[in-house]
């Protein structure tokens, strides 16, 4: 009797297991048409092909850092923004000094060929769309931003 009921109890536990597995998957927990990373929609659209530190590329859409349409650091003391509008490229070069851990030194080629070095927040991200999905990467795993 006593076997029974262990029989049983473990047979009961084991349907609600694999119900409730069966439910994470179907519901959202495996593979789901619905994004798991929520990006910020900016209000005008840039293009842009990615390269992270690993030398995986990826073109994207809707490109926005932080959510935003230009990039905001630190020229010396001063905080700056630069538009992506006017920027070719971003070169993400490492951390700004043994020193400071916070930064990233970003070197950013303008369209009419400037070049200006800024300091980005280490844990600032850039956000986007690509043919297969959204994605968010800090600025910390970042290469290249070819804007186009």
């Amino acid at each position: 009797m006593r076997k029974l009921r262990f029989t049983l109890s473990l047979i009961a536990f084991l349907s609600i297991f694999i119900t409730q597995s069966i439910n994470l998957f179907a519901v959202g927990g495996g593979s789901s048409s619905e994004s798991s990373i929520d990006i910020p929609l900016p209000a005008q659209n840039y293009f842009a092909t990615i390269t992270d530190v690993l030398k995986i590329v990826v073109d994207g859409n809707r490109i926005s850092w932080n959510g935003k349409i230009y990039l905001e650091g630190m020229l010396g003391h001063a905080k700056v923004s630069v538009p992506f509008e006017k920027i070719n490229r971003i070169t993400i070069e490492g951390p700004a000094s043994a020193v400071d851990n916070g930064h990233m030194l970003a070197k950013v080629k303008l369209i009419d060929d400037q070049q200006v070095e800024i300091l980005l927040l280490m844990n600032s991200k850039f956000y986007g769309q690509t043919s297969f999905g959204e994605f968010e990467v800090f600025i910390k795993d970042l290469k290249i931003i070819d804007f186009k």
